[in-house]
């Protein structure tokens, strides 16, 4: 029966495909498809049109045999190098051929003919026949069936989806080359990576993600983490179109063969038994206690969550987090500094739930950002960050350069009775190493810059009926890094770890070389990402941040911090330095923190235009120079001078004079 309805849809489809003869530039139609499985219209794949180049492509996947595929062109008059194609017969006049000559009615044209290797081929074919609805709304869910070929057999039978439905940030926002989730029916084992309803179809639309986030995550399994998510990958094909190359990946969420703790929607699901989570109202709770609606953007102090009727008894464990840099809607809360996290499990929290996690996270938030390391119940940082899993998540994110750390697609979790929160899983690692841009005053193409340590963005506050700016704030890993315990921490594990970073640039050149077919057949349909840089310069700056990273985490490895005195902000030195180097000295803002504020056009775009984001304390005073004294005493020294490092920690505080 399912079989049955899969082939009546594609039928409908191959309809619609052929309705209109002709090239498609001209007449609105596809001059052919072909079959990548014969007599599976599941597997159809339509001859793609390049407009930007004014010619035809067809991509076929790898193990389909070009020499004895399955035409379908419908009525319309095709031909290939002078060779008629007819509806429903297989030809062998694609075998060998790279380019050729497409004429299709009175249209003429060149086809290219790409042929991928060593990757599977996913087919999904949407109920609606298109993904306008998708792409006009990432919310939109729309039913389809999933096939899967590998190796030449079909593994994965049109098996139906709930949805298909838009997902991610700033590729969904930024790239014509869209991520999906995706949900089966039924639980299905993919590529044996263990069976789950839910997956991810990640786009990889930055310059080398596909080789990147790969690398990241072998990384990432060989170290402390409970869980990394799989991921393998594929050529995408939806409603006949190629997409291009994607990967397949589990999700970071709980549950089954992911992360192994607790469900805590399941069970309020079940507390429930005559509500389902889709019924039950959201609920925004303000730092004061009363309440608001649900769809009332969260300010700090405040949290959402469920309206649940029933509580359950026991809600110490089970708890999934996000660090994000934006409201999205979901349950979750927004810290006293202005920091986003999201719950992920429980997706759907209870008032109880929601008030634990927020709560406990308060704590471990005001030791993380205390001098001392304690908040006011005396209790350290590291009774609530587990130092080992925390800096594993550093040292994987400060090698690869991620520009997101510390502020968005950072998981954390807390699996038992006590307080503790373990760093994982490890996700969105694609817009990593050496991209070609500057970002809060430090150049990404820079293999020397100590990134994370050094990171710090805006805190915005909605007040009102605008967002302000509270001020500027390190990052999650950058206030960890600023406890010299942590530091220490980072040293021991890079010093363990330290082998498994030597093999990175080895395993991106030999990924490369298994997926050369497919990327090129991904860049004939996409084009090259506009940071594209060539393989050698990617593993060459991976080996030489190795080396700068050995240097920065060794035993002697130093920090210099800029600390504002009578201004307002911080900055970090941010190059990987040790005892006894010389560090060239940041200048500061010559605004005030009032006049910068209101320059911002966004977030964090001042923050790439001055050297520290330090600031007078008012108008009328200027900067007097750097001294190694909070009141000034001892010698001075100004923007550009060398400082030589004498301690693992070294600070430097800013003089302000009157004009």
């Amino acid at each position: 029966m399912k079989r049955c309805i899969s082939l009546i849809l594609c039928a409908l489809l191959l309809a619609a495909v052929f309705s209109f003869p002709g090239c498609r530039k001209t007449g609105g139609g596809v001059p052919f498809s072909v079959l990548a499985a014969p007599d599976d219209p599941n597997t159809r794949i339509d001859v793609w049109f390049d407009e930007k180049n004014d010619r035809y492509c067809l991509f076929l996947p790898a193990d389909t045999d070009p020499g004895a595929l399955t035409v379908l062109c419908g009525k319309n008059c095709v031909e290939i190098d002078g060779e008629k194609l007819a509806d429903g017969e297989t030809t062998a006049v694609f075998n060998g051929k790279k380019t050729a000559v497409l004429r299709a009615g009175q249209e003429e044209c060149t086809l290219i003919v790409s042929c991928s290797e060593n990757v599977p081929a996913v087919f999904i074919n949407t109920q609606s026949g298109s993904l306008d609805a998708v792409h006009a709304d990432k919310s939109h869910k729309e039913p389809a069936v999933f096939t899967l070929r590998e190796d030449g057999e079909t593994t994965v039978d049109a098996a139906p989806l709930a949805y298909i439905k838009g997902r991610g940030g700033s590729t969904w926002l930024n790239y014509s080359k869209k991520p999906y989730n995706i949900k089966f029916e039924d639980k299905t084992d993919l590529l044996g990576m263990g069976s789950a309803k839910k997956w991810a179809l990640l786009a990889d639309a930055q310059s080398y993600a596909y080789i990147k986030e790969p690398v990241a995550m072998e990384l990432a399994r060989k170290m402390s983490f409970a869980y990394t998510p799989e991921s393998r990958h594929v050529d995408l094909y939806v409603n006949g179109t190629y997409l291009g190359l994607y990967r397949i990946s589990e999700k970071a969420e709980v549950g089954g063969q992911r992360l192994d703790i607790r469900d805590l929607d399941d069970a309020n699901e079940a507390g429930n038994p005559d509500l389902s989570a889709s019924s039950v109202p959201y609920r925004v709770v303000r730092a004061d206690g009363s309440s608001s609606d649900g769809t009332a953007e969260l300010r700090a102090g405040d949290r959402r969550e469920k309206a649940w009727p029933n509580e359950l008894q026991d809600i110490s464990a089970g708890y999934l987090l996000e660090l994000t840099d934006c409201d999205k809607g979901a349950c979750g809360f927004r810290t006293a500094r202005g920091f986003y996290i999201e719950l992920t499990s429980p997706e759907y929290a209870t008032a109880g739930e929601a008030a634990l996690i927020a709560a406990l996270y308060a704590d471990a938030e005001d030791a993380l950002f205390s001098p001392d390391g304690r908040n006011g119940k005396g209790r350290s940082y590291t009774d609530y960050f587990d130092p080992v899993s925390f800096a594993d998540m550093y040292l994987l994110r400060e090698f690869m350069m991620d520009h997101d750390a510390g502020c968005r697609s950072v998981f954390f979790y807390k699996p038992g009775d006590g307080e503790t929160l373990y760093a994982g899983p490890v996700w969105d690692m694609n817009a990593v190493f050496a991209l070609d841009y500057t970002m809060l005053g430090a150049s990404l193409n820079d293999p020397a810059t100590l990134w994370i340590a050094a990171n710090c963005y805006f805190s915005e506050t909605t007040t009102g009926d605008a967002p302000t700016l509270d001020g500027i704030l390190p990052s999650l890993f950058t206030a960890l890094y600023r406890h010299e315990d942590f530091r220490e921490t980072v040293a021991e594990r890079w010093t363990e770890l330290s082998p498994l970073f030597d093999g990175a640039a080895e395993r991106a050149a030999a990924l490369r070389k298994t997926l050369l077919a497919a990327s090129l057949a991904d860049r004939l349909r996409w084009g090259a990402p506009a940071d594209e840089t060539d393989l050698a310069a990617l593993t060459d700056f991976m080996t030489k941040r190795k080396a700068a990273l050995d240097r920065a985490f060794s035993a002697d490895g130093a920090m210099l911090y800029y600390d504002a005195g009578e201004g307002d902000g911080f900055a970090v030195g941010q190059q990987c330095l040790a005892v006894g180097d010389a560090a060239v000295l940041k200048n500061v803002c010559e605004k005030p923190r009032e006049q910068l504020l209101r320059s911002i056009e966004n977030g964090i775009s001042a923050l790439s235009q001055i050297d520290s984001t330090i600031s007078p304390p008012a108008e009328g005073y200027v900067f007097a120079g750097w001294s190694a004294a909070p009141d000034g005493s001892g010698e001075r020294y100004q923007p550009g001078d060398e400082y030589i490092l004498t301690e693992k920690t070294n600070v430097l505080y800013a003089q302000w004079e009157k004009k």
